[in-house]
């Protein structure tokens, strides 16, 4: 700020002068004997050419300023500058006189005394394990994995060393392993029902897609040995995961597919059963997709399954909506729709006048398996 008021009162006071000697001339030439004299002055002023008569220039100068010998114009733009400079020391040093007094008569410090001034607190450990335990619960998480933002993280074991709490790490794995047998029974058992093949298009509602519920072959899969918290804990998230995944299965839709090219020019009165081009998963949009693709959205469908105690396992739940919305999201494009066996009447058909003609009002055979997977649902435990 002092740096912006000095530029804008050096440049005040220059225009300042410039009007003054602005001022001047013109009263100068609004004399009589001013204007007579620049008239005498430019009748022997010569007609410029390469040269001219330089004296006769200076002349005028002088006859203008009023005080004989015109100034070299150096000489003029070095007494401008140092004025200018003795101007603004005056003015620092009434500034400086300033900050002093509202200092209390001290002068300001020295840029090198701030610099030293200024310490880092000191970083103390935590006053016990549960504090150090809450501190952890607090730090930022993406996509399951912890941000330091460059600052080196400290052992789990010491995290919660004493912490006589539940600690749901353990069970982690077997849950994430026994969620992705759950799919991989699944996709045997999926299939499509009421689709509409209408030339070489497919196209179904939503509800098009059944398959059977993942929760009781979740908790199926889940180890004898989970007891207590720790198995309410599990069927919780596995009650959750199971229901996201379901809302986005009703939703399903075949958007008006091209899975039979044979179906638009078919030379018969009924086509003969065929299957669709394979297609990837992820082309069958769902409104509810974002349900099991969004860690955010399975996440706040998790802690919603839980009773309110357990809810507070925010980095745990979070751990486990991170790694379960990566494998749904990787799934989904991985997992293949193929071996839907479409068929329906040709009733355009009337050889010879019509000898082919595309299938109108076909459908498919509803039984399993509908799909294939290059990759399967595969979870993977991200710690904490």
């Amino acid at each position: 700020m002092m740096k912006f008021s000095y530029r804008f009162n050096k440049g005040t006071k220059h225009s300042a002068q410039v009007a003054d000697v602005a001022a001047r001339s013109s009263a100068l030439l609004r004399r009589d004997s001013g204007s007579e004299t620049i008239k005498s002055t430019r009748k022997e002023t010569p007609q410029r050419s390469g040269k001219g008569d330089q004296a006769a220039i200076d002349r005028t100068r002088s006859a203008v300023r009023g005080d004989g010998e015109a100034a070299p114009a150096s000489q003029k733009k070095a007494d401008r500058t140092g004025s200018l400079k003795a101007e603004n020391a005056v003015w620092r040093d009434e500034k400086l006189a300033d900050v002093g007094k509202l200092r209390g008569g001290k002068s300001p410090p020295a840029k090198a005394d701030l610099v030293s001034s200024v310490q880092r607190p000191a970083k103390t450990a935590p006053a016990s394990a549960e504090l150090a335990y809450t501190i952890a619960k607090t730090r930022e998480f993406v996509n399951g994995t912890r941000v330091t933002r460059g600052r080196a993280p400290a052992p789990i074991s010491e995290v919660f060393a004493g912490f006589e709490g539940n600690d749901y790490r353990d069970i982690a794995s077997p849950l994430l392993d026994a969620i992705s047998a759950a799919v991989a029974g699944w996709v045997q058992e999926a299939y499509f029902d009421d689709i509409v093949i209408y030339g070489p298009t497919a196209t179904g509602g939503p509800g098009c897609l059944n398959g059977p519920a993942l929760d009781p072959a979740i908790r199926a899969a889940l180890p004898a040995t989970l007891t207590g918290h720790k198995e309410e804990m599990a069927k919780g998230v596995a009650e959750a995961f199971s229901d996201c995944f379901a809302l986005w299965q009703s939703h399903v839709i075949v958007p008006g597919l091209p899975w039979y090219p044979a179906f638009a020019a078919w030379p018969g009165d009924e086509a003969d059963p065929m299957p669709n081009i394979p297609v990837s998963l992820a082309a069958l949009p769902s409104q509810y997709v974002t349900k099991a693709v969004l860690k955010f959205e399975l996440e706040s469908a998790i802690s919603s399954a839980l009773p309110a105690p357990m809810r507070e396992e925010r980095v745990f739940i979070g751990s486990l909506a991170g790694s379960l919305s990566r494998a749904f999201a990787t799934w989904l494009n991985n997992a293949m729709v193929s071996q839907v066996i479409g068929m329906g009447p040709v009733p355009a058909f009337a050889p010879p006048a019509v000898p082919v003609h595309l299938v109108m009002g076909g459908w498919v055979i509803p039984e399993p398996p509908h799909m294939s997977v290059t990759a399967p649902f595969r979870a993977v435990w991200i710690s904490f």
